[in-house]
């Protein structure tokens, strides 16, 4: 049962990584993965032809990436050792939440510093099995569009994994539907697809 809910959540994963970079990072030649864990969203974006890099604080997974031929770097996201402009994109996946929420504008500007244009983020919506260990901070749409105003960054659209996934309307009425089920690895999650004030493109939706 464990095993098919691991393959269940791989496969929707890697479906939904396919069609976020597909839509939203079109444009992007390199991107930054900040928090890549075992690289899910790099192998999607290398079979989409991108160069992509990825950082964390787990060592174990970085070299777990290094040996099947990925770049990765150890190291802190408030201090990206990136030149300025210097990426065309970041994808920010089930990072945010564990930040407190003090630092959060910091960060964010840290890495509005080292892209050129997109940053998407990716963060659980408030469910029952949502404060696990090391979760210390949740947001809905106001306080995401907020920091991310406060950084400097533009919230193009801010909406919910599964709606973009299987076309529904980007409703919180989904949300409680979703986050009902059994099933943990369907839980809604919320993402908010960005750009740097000056810099801004439309996303397509």
């Amino acid at each position: 049962m464990l095993k098919r809910k691991i393959i269940h959540h791989k496969v929707l994963r890697k479906w939904f990584y396919s069609e976020l970079i597909n839509v939203y990072y079109s444009e992007c030649s390199s991107i930054i993965d900040i928090g890549c864990g075992f690289g899910d969203f790099m192998i999607a974006a290398k079979g989409k032809n991108k160069a992509v890099l990825g950082i964390d604080l787990n060592r174990s997974s970085l070299i777990a990436l290094r040996s099947i031929g990925f770049d990765v770097i150890q190291c802190d996201v408030l201090h990206l050792p990136f030149k300025d402009n210097s990426i065309d994109g970041a994808f920010f996946s089930h990072v945010i939440e564990h930040i407190p929420f003090s630092n959060t504008i910091a960060v964010l500007r840290e890495i509005k510093r080292v892209i050129k244009n997109k940053l998407v983020i990716v963060t659980p919506t408030e469910h029952r099995d949502f404060w696990i260990p090391g979760h210390i901070t949740s947001y809905d749409k106001q306080k995401l569009t907020h920091v991310l105003k406060k950084a400097g960054f533009i919230s193009a659209n801010v909406f919910y994994d599964k709606c973009f996934m299987l076309r529904l309307p980007n409703r919180k009425f989904f949300v409680v539907i979703f986050n009902a089920l059994p099933l943990i690895w369907l839980r809604m999650n919320m993402l908010a697809v960005a750009a740097k004030v000056g810099q801004f493109r439309y996303a397509k939706s």
